[in-house]
This record gives C-alpha cells, sequence and structure tokens, in this order.
C-alpha cells in the first residue's frame, strides 16, 4: 500500500501545483487534509468490550509494561489515548482543548476519578475528555495509536454513549472479547450500534492463557458463528483473533521470545496492518483520489472553456461568449446573492430543518414523550424489592444515554440535510465561472470510467455528504465536533446519582419512588438542553446549536459566493483581454492552452490509473485470511 499512498500523494501535489499555475478555482482544502493524513499515515484505534473483558491489560501489552489502571471502579473510567513518542508525558486534555500535565503516578487517580457532584454543570476546562499518555511502545504498530475507552456493560449505558462518541473520530475500532464465554447479547447489541456508525471492526479473544486450548477454540469457533449469523451482511471481516495478553506483556518486560510466541501476538500484528490497510489506509487513498477525480473535472471544463474562447476566429462569436459569460454572472448573483430567490428559499428551507429539529428535541423529552414512555415500561415490569433495586441503579444513566442518543441523532440528521440542500447551490456556482460549454471538451476524464459494477460511483455518492461539508467550511467537522453540547453523559450524571430504594418492602413503593426518580432526571436533562442562561446572556443549548447552523450556512453561502463571482469575473477579464489580441499572439495563447489542457488530461489519466489500481485493492474483495 505505501507504494499507492506515495501515488496518491503526488497526485495531489501536482493536482495543487497545476491548478495554481494556471489559475483555476482554489481546490477545496479536503484535498490538502487527505494528502496531510496520507503524508503523516497515522491511525487512531479505539478499543472497546464488556467491563472485565482484559482491555485495558490487552492496552499494556502492546505499550510492554503495566501502565493503564486495570483495577478500577468501572463506572468512574476515563478514556486514555497512548501513543509512540521517544519520552514519556502523561497530561488530561479538557473538553475547551486545554491541558494539564500529571505523572505517571497520577493515571491511577484520574482514570478511576469521577467529576465531583455538584449542583451545577462543569465548566468546559474542568470536563476531561481523555488522559493522553506518549510513552515508549514495544509491539504498538508505527503509526497506531490506540483510544482505551471506559469498560461497557448493563449498568453502565452512559460508558456506550461516552465510547460512541469518539467513534466518528477512529479509523478502525477493536472489539475486546474474551475466553471464559463467547459473545453476549448486550455485546451484540453495542456491535450493532457500533456498526451503523463504521463497518471497520476488528475482534480479538483474550485471556487464552486461562484455559485449554480445546476450550479457547471453541469459545472462538462460537464467536465467529454468532458474528456470522448476526452480522454477515454488515461485517467484512468475522474471524476473532485469540491473544493472550498476560504472555504479551511477559515478553515486553522479560524480552523471552518464547512469551511472544505463545501470546499469538505475530498472528495479531500481521492481522492488525492489514486490517489497518484496509479500514484507513485503502479508504484514505480512495476519498482523496474521488475527490481529486470531481475538482479535475471541474478544472477541465475551466480549461476547456478558455481554450474555445481562444480559437474562435470570428470576432462576433467572441462577443457572444462575453456576453454569455456576463449572463451567467449575473444570473448567479441574482439567484445567489444576498437578494437572491434561490438564497433566500433554502435559508429558509435551513430553518424549517432548524425549527423541526428543535421540536424533535422537545417533544423526545416533554413528559409522556419517548424517553418518559420508555422508562415507565421498564418501571412497570418491575416485580420485586431486587428488580427495583436493579433498575434504580441504572434508571439515570440509561435516560441519560437515551437523551444523548436522541440528540446525537437530531442534531446530525438536521446537518445533514442542511448540506444536502447545497447541492443545486453549488452546481450553481461552478456553472458561473465556465466561460464556455464544449460538448465534447467540458466532459470530466472521470467520466470515461467504464467499470463492470457501481463500485467508483457508489464509493463517489458516499463521499458527497463529506464533499459538500468541506464546501461548508467545515461545517461538520469543526463548527459542530463530536464533542456535542452534551458533551460528557457522564458529566449530567453527577447531578442526577443519589437515588436509592434502600429497605424498601413493597414493590408498589419502589415503582413509585422510581418514577419520582425518573421525572427528576428528565426534568433536569430538559434544563440541561433547554434551559436560557440570561446572566450569560445565552439562549439555551438546543437553540444555539440550531442558530449556529442557519448562520454557518448563510455565512458560508455568502463566502462561497462572493469567491465564484470574483472567479467568474477574472475570467471574464481574461475573454476581454483575449478579444484584444491580434492573430499571431492568439495561435500562441492557443498552442500555450492546449499544452495546458494536455497536461491537465494528463494529469486526469493519473488519477484514473490511480482509481484503478486502488480498484482492484478493494479489500472488501479479497478478506484477510484466518491464521489456524
Amino acid at each position: 500500500m505505501t507504494e499507492h499512498r506515495q501515488k496518491t500523494i503526488g497526485i495531489l501535489e501536482r493536482l495543487a501545483t497545476q491548478a495554481a499555475a494556471r489559475e483555476l478555482p482554489k481546490p477545496p482544502a479536503l484535498l490538502d487534509a487527505h494528502r496531510q493524513k496520507l503524508a503523516n499515515n497515522t491511525y487512531q484505534v479505539l478499543v472497546v468490550g464488556e467491563a472485565k473483558r482484559g482491555k485495558s491489560t490487552f492496552v499494556n501489552a502492546l505499550i510492554g509494561r503495566e501502565l493503564l489502571p486495570t483495577d478500577v471502579d468501572v463506572a468512574t473510567c476515563q478514556v486514555f489515548r497512548v501513543r509512540r513518542a521517544e519520552q514519556p508525558a502523561f497530561r488530561l486534555r479538557f473538553e475547551d482543548e486545554s491541558a494539564q500535565d500529571i505523572t505517571v503516578e497520577e493515571l491511577t487517580r484520574y482514570g478511576s476519578q469521577r467529576v465531583a457532584d455538584t449542583e451545577e454543570l462543569p465548566r468546559p476546562d474542568h470536563v476531561i475528555r481523555w488522559i493522553e499518555a506518549d510513552v515508549p511502545v514495544a509491539f504498538l504498530p508505527l503509526g497506531m495509536s490506540i483510544l482505551d475507552t471506559p469498560g461497557l456493560g448493563s449498568l453502565y449505558a452512559a460508558h456506550a454513549q461516552i465510547t460512541q462518541r469518539f467513534v466518528p473520530q477512529a479509523d478502525a475500532v477493536i472489539f475486546v472479547l474474551d475466553s471464559e464465554r463467547p459473545i453476549i447479547e448486550p455485546e451484540v447489541q453495542f456491535l450493532d450500534s457500533l456498526l451503523g456508525v463504521t463497518p471497520h471492526v476488528l475482534f480479538i479473544q483474550t485471556k487464552i492463557d486461562r484455559y485449554r486450548e480445546d476450550a479457547w477454540r471453541a469459545v472462538q469457533a462460537r464467536n465467529e458463528a454468532v458474528l456470522r449469523e448476526r452480522f454477515a451482511d454488515r461485517l467484512a471481516e468475522a474471524h476473532v483473533w485469540p491473544i493472550s495478553s498476560t504472555n504479551l506483556l511477559k515478553a515486553g518486560e522479560t524480552g523471552d521470545q518464547d512469551y511472544l510466541e505463545v501470546s499469538l501476538h505475530r498472528e495479531l500484528a500481521a492481522a492488525l496492518n492489514s486490517f489497518l490497510f484496509r479500514a484507513a489506509g485503502w479508504a484514505r487513498a480512495a476519498d482523496a483520489l474521488a475527490l481529486a477525480e470531481q475538482y479535475h473535472g471541474t478544472g477541465r471544463q475551466v480549461l476547456a472553456g478558455r481554450l474555445t474562447a481562444l480559437s474562435e476566429e470570428s470576432k462576433q462569436k467572441r462577443a457572444e461568449l462575453q456576453q454569455t459569460a456576463h449572463h451567467r454572472r449575473q444570473q448567479f448573483q441574482a439567484e445567489w446573492g444576498e437578494t437572491g430567490q434561490s438564497r433566500r428559499k433554502l435559508l429558509e428551507e435551513v430553518q424549517r430543518i432548524s425549527d423541526l429539529g428543535r421540536q424533535a428535541m422537545r417533544q423526545t423529552l416533554v413528559p409522556g414523550g419517548t424517553i418518559e414512555l420508555a422508562q415507565r415500561q421498564r418501571i412497570a415490569a418491575v416485580a420485586s424489592i431486587d428488580a427495583a433495586n436493579e433498575l434504580g441503579q441504572s434508571l439515570a444513566s440509561d435516560t441519560v444515554a437515551a437523551a444523548t442518543a436522541a440528540w446525537q441523532n437530531i442534531s446530525g440528521d438536521a446537518t445533514r440535510s442542511c448540506t444536502a440542500l447545497l447541492a443545486p447551490f453549488l452546481a450553481a456556482a461552478d456553472a458561473a465561472q465556465f466561460v464556455a460549454q464544449d460538448g465534447t471538451q467540458s466532459i470530466a476524464v472521470g467520466q470515461s470510467l467504464s467499470f463492470s459494477d457501481d463500485w467508483w460511483m457508489r464509493l463517489k455518492t458516499v463521499r458527497m455528504e463529506q464533499f459538500t461539508a468541506v464546501w461548508l467550511g467545515g461545517l461538520v467537522t469543526t463548527l459542530f465536533p463530536p464533542a456535542l453540547p452534551f458533551a460528557v453523559a457522564g458529566v449530567l450524571l453527577t447531578m442526577i446519582s443519589g437515588w436509592r430504594s434502600g429497605g424498601k418492602v413493597q414493590v408498589d413503593r419502589a415503582k413509585q419512588q422510581l418514577s419520582q426518580h425518573m421525572a427528576e432526571v428528565l426534568q433536569k436533562v430538559r434544563s440541561h438542553f433547554f434551559d436560557v442562561d440570561y446572566s450569560a446572556k445565552r439562549g439555551s443549548l438546543v437553540d444555539e446549536y440550531f442558530g449556529a447552523l442557519a448562520a454557518a450556512m448563510k455565512e458560508q453561502i455568502q463566502t462561497l459566493t462572493e469567491q465564484k463571482l470574483r472567479e467568474a469575473q477574472d475570467e471574464i477579464e481574461r475573454l476581454s483581454r483575449t478579444a484584444e489580441l491580434d492573430d499571431q499572439q492568439r495561435r500562441a495563447r492557443v498552442q500555450d492552452a492546449q499544452q495546458q489542457l494536455a497536461e491537465w488530461d494528463g494529469l486526469g489519466r493519473s488519477i484514473q490509473q490511480a482509481i484503478m489500481e486502488l480498484k482492484a485493492l478493494d479489500p472488501s474483495r479479497a478478506p484477510v485470511a484466518a491464521a489456524a
């Protein structure tokens, strides 16, 4: 893959250089972001799984020493990010991006520390996003960093939301099972939700050193059978890789290669490197080439239009071209300028989507809403004091988790709906700068691809949302990062914990207490999302989100409109200068334009060739072979 990665980097660099030399419209910022990611060749991998499956022990084994805490209260764990570094460094990273250096001895303290109980929500500079550990590592693959997440479990539903918050930031996910028993239903349910975010999941099975080989292999076989039965159409690879973290850790501490051998790390390392290629390396190159092809087609239309204008011998035709260029610019300005009808209709639709989002979130949280109804059904099913106690332990976290999930879905759907509205605007913006339309010459090189299936078009369709978001100035990834207004579910839990059924002996009384507790939780959740902070002169979190969404759409449409109008004016002025050329000057310019177009087409063929080579490496067509 190294050769293809370097080739893709070279294509992106040539594309940017040639575009600048030819004074073409500025490439989207995402192209350079892709180039930087490909050049850095680093990967962030999320480690998830049920509590007590050996996740942190596995990460410690990759590091080569006992570093992360492995015996702390699961309900209070933090996320740890481990990166390769020559010199150790440890720090807390807060939600406002600030950091605080800590010592290695403080890892356990902060790793098991909950935010203190408080009547107020902590400030972002008090909420820990994750704990960073930059350390020398023994077995962590080059360029790979690890995010070790809190253990999951039926009593800690909010941890699933914390974990899922980091999934979009990860290039891949490692799902940890163990050799004690096959995958259980809560793990299956969590995997189901995880696959709604990413299909890139690698499964490992820890603790093979604690059981006979026939026993752990039976568990491995059952795990793989369940994965195939439940997720055959959603998983690229259902193989489960066995590992002994204990023996791998001993190998790192002693240097004894026998421990390395019995840990089965070599097989896992090969699988992990292959997995990273499939999940991140290949996908990065595919993303970059899809966008490069799209931008190349736009640039070719501009160059072909310039050549058409230069080649026109008739003064009348040249005047008509200028008139057409003026008309296109004026039409774009009339439709999408500050008073344009198309802009007004688009922003009205944005406002409608925002209003629906506010309404949907309010309906979710109101008394009698979907969350309350779901929790009341659980309360109604309580048949004993033990069941009431068990539900009381998780009711607050489950309610917070449900509210967080609802907010993620509602706000995400609204943002995606708004970005989808931009398609006609972007098409009009591109058309405004084309000085001529030549039926054959203005076809993008990439459109000549004739695959036997719809592989590349499907990829381009999937990536269109990301491409559109880039034209919005990074709306999705910068204005509204994965740290949503309800950044850490555990923050709210500090406000609403404390209910206990104690020694209640009557089930009905316990159910009444549960209902009252649930109502108090929902009220505080509603306050968190909808209360206005008059002292700070700020609206509610929901209003601020949707207000910012509408403002971002308006601002970026204005910015891009101004940019495209400038580019269209530049082409009009180029036409005016062309009209003043004499025949000899025009012939010289025609040759230069032909040369530019030929070189641009050569670059297009390089993109096309790279796409075909990448298609041949499509990992979905060549799954990793399972080790014996």
